[in-house]
């Protein structure tokens, strides 16, 4: 029974496993912007991963039934560029764009998607499920050349043309607890259960069988 309970323990330990503070926005083709920030300052991790405003992870997830353009464009100060990723797999990053300080396009996305100078990237995806996380890969940079680690973007869904061919994203994937991950712990805690299980059980039946032959003794 002891063994019975640490392999419990073990399951359930890694069920539980993964990024504690996680934020996930459910985003449709619409022609809507949704905003996230990066701030190490703020992010709970330290650092530079797209994050809601509490400074949590932020995951933007959908479903679609046929191929879409995922649009990523940044504000604030021209000059950030984003690595994208798609159920945990990487996109490419955002075109290279031009240090304006201290011009800012704010949050006025159509703007900074209107001006070279700001980093963009349209991203034609196919059908499936999809999870958009992301990170700054370069920042905008101060008066004095030094980088800001701060900015604020904004990821837009359109339909793409029947035809459009898929240049990033998959099909599924990541971890249950935590989409866009590489693996899912609910998967080894569930494996990890078993095997114990499968230990203990043929322990016992050795138990049993010695027993029986030293009662026929």
């Amino acid at each position: 029974m002891r063994l019975m309970r640490w392999a419990l323990v073990l399951a359930f330990s890694a069920i539980l496993a993964g990024p504690v503070g996680a934020a996930m926005v459910t985003i449709a083709s619409d022609h809507v912007w949704h905003e996230f920030d990066v701030d190490s300052f703020s992010a709970i991790s330290g650092g530079l991963e797209w994050i809601d405003l509490d400074g949590t992870v932020l995951t933007f997830a959908f479903t679609t039934p046929t191929p879409v353009n995922l649009t990523v464009v940044h504000g604030g100060f021209g000059g950030n560029r984003f690595q994208v990723s798609d159920n945990g797999q990487p996109l490419g990053e955002t075109q290279t764009g031009t240090d304006t300080f201290p011009e800012s396009k704010g949050l006025n996305f159509d703007a900074a998607l209107a001006d070279a100078r700001w980093s963009r990237r349209v991203y034609t995806l196919a059908a499936g499920n999809h999870n958009i996380t992301g990170s700054l890969s370069r920042s905008a940079v101060d008066g004095t050349g030094s980088p800001l680690n701060a900015a604020v973007g904004a990821v837009r869904l359109d339909a793409a043309p029947v035809d459009a061919a898929p240049n990033g994203g998959s099909d599924g994937g990541g971890c249950t607890l935590n989409p866009g991950a590489g693996f899912d712990p609910m998967i080894i805690g569930i494996t990890g259960f078993l095997l114990v299980y499968i230990v203990w059980q043929r322990l016992r039946k050795r138990s049993l069988d010695y027993a029986d032959s030293q009662q026929s003794m």
